[in-house]
């Protein structure tokens, strides 16, 4: 009976906010296509695929400079459901994200060439890789936090070893994986214990929580506990 009451309850959505999270949208809608019409279509002219990587990503940045400039005029904000925020330093963030695929595109282009594995499969990965980057950087959840750092730990994993002729490349990518596996282990269990003692993974809320009823003196060791293992695992993340 209570399940069936509970089944019964209207679900309610929370507001996307299409325009705000443009930038995303722009990143995922460019690795999509560069996939599915690379994959539908001949061999692009050589320095097409990063052209359209350098297109995708001027697009993304463009937004986040738009949104910029209404942030400055009617101030910051959180997105759906308060999971992102929605301020200057996220669109920073993002427009240092999009230039540097950018740039790394332009880098890595003739090096591809020359070695054969100038492909869509390859850049799609880079956008993949931004749009992972960019949902870091305007979480405002642990949860969203380790999706978006999930999405781009999972594109380098495949980027390390995209040369399949190297058995150097494929030695990092599976270094890189058994690494990333064990980090991505640490931070989770650390976004557990975090939430059992603040009983919310929203970011604003646990700052809250550490203002108010956690201490952080040495009387909650669960919390203590939990933010180390953050620690460890984003120092992993970043090979610290």
């Amino acid at each position: 009976m209570i399940v069936h009451t509970l089944f019964a309850q209207d679900f309610v959505a929370p507001p996307v906010e299409w325009w705000h999270i443009s930038p995303l949208i722009a990143l995922v809608s460019g690795a999509l296509l560069l996939l599915v019409v690379g994959a539908l279509t001949p061999t692009w002219p050589r320095g097409l695929y990063a052209g359209f990587t350098v297109l995708t990503t001027l697009v993304a940045g463009a937004f986040a400079l738009f949104q910029w400039d209404e942030i400055a005029d009617n101030g910051a904000g959180t997105l759906l459901s308060r999971a992102l925020a929605f301020d200057t330093l996220t669109q920073f963030l993002t427009v240092t994200i999009c230039a540097a695929t950018l740039l790394v595109a332009l880098v890595t282009a003739d090096e591809l060439h020359r070695a054969g594995s100038d492909g869509p499969e390859v850049y799609a990965l880079m956008l993949v890789a931004a749009t992972g980057g960019v949902v870091m950087a305007a979480a405002n959840d642990l949860i969203v936090l380790f999706l978006g750092l999930e999405t781009l730990s999972l594109a380098l994993y495949v980027l390390a070893a995209s040369d399949r002729d190297r058995r150097a490349s494929q030695e990092s990518g599976i270094k890189y994986f058994v690494l990333g596996g064990f980090a991505s282990a640490f931070f989770l269990y650390g976004v557990a214990l975090v939430y059992g003692g603040t009983q919310t993974t929203n970011i604003g809320e646990i700052v809250q929580s550490f203002q108010g009823t956690v201490r952080l003196d040495g009387d909650d060791p669960m919390v203590l506990a939990g933010l180390a293992l953050l620690i460890v695992g984003l120092g992993f993340k970043v090979a610290a």
